[in-house]
């Protein structure tokens, strides 16, 4: 059975979950969900569940209370934002995410936004292996020449994004500085 076949049977299958109840109000529609999937790993494709670790709708709006969710949860990690103009786009990232002065993250990781309609994908470059930076001030992901490919402050109302080398990636948002509507993270199968 080749790979699209596989998501397409588990995506008719798939469960997003909140507190092991189903969640239906999600940033995530079938739709990108299917295409995050076809961008993954053929091991991430079969989970029968998507569960919610951090919402602001649920949670607030706070960085510490995100990482403080994510820190109980085993990866991968898929974190998704609806900015004020009405974009959505984010980060896929296999790895432990908590506050630490040295750069996580694995090759796998990629940022991706909504793009009419569809998912556009910014996979590792093969250069700059800057996936992820986490301080109680900021969470940023990708990074070159001082910048984030996409980079939310401690409070995660506003955020900003950037070309960098380690995605060879377009800026995510309509401007480079954004407003935060919303953010969710979820966590992949577990």
């Amino acid at each position: 059975m080749d790979e699209h076949k596989l998501t397409e049977i588990n995506m008719s299958l798939l469960k997003l979950l909140y507190k092991g109840k189903d969640y239906e109000s999600t940033i995530l529609s079938r739709k990108i969900i299917f295409e995050l999937l076809e961008n993954m790993e053929c091991k991430f494709k079969v989970a029968e569940s998507w569960n919610l670790i951090y919402s602001s709708i649920e949670h607030g709006f706070s960085l510490r209370t995100m990482i403080g969710n994510i820190s109980k949860s085993k990866p991968p990690f898929i974190l998704v934002c609806k900015e004020s103009n009405g974009n959505t786009f984010g980060v896929f990232i296999n790895d432990k995410i908590c506050f630490k002065s040295t750069l996580s993250g694995k090759t796998s990781t990629f940022l991706f936004k909504m793009e009419r309609e569809q998912v556009r994908v910014f996979k590792y470059s093969g250069n700059l292996p800057y996936f992820c930076l986490c301080s109680p001030s900021f969470i940023g992901f990708g990074c070159s020449e001082g910048k984030f490919g996409l980079l939310f402050n401690s409070t995660l109302l506003t955020g900003s994004s950037s070309r960098v080398t380690t995605f060879s990636n377009e800026v995510l948002s309509k401007e480079d500085k954004f407003t935060v509507k919303q953010i969710e993270v979820w966590n992949i199968g577990h």
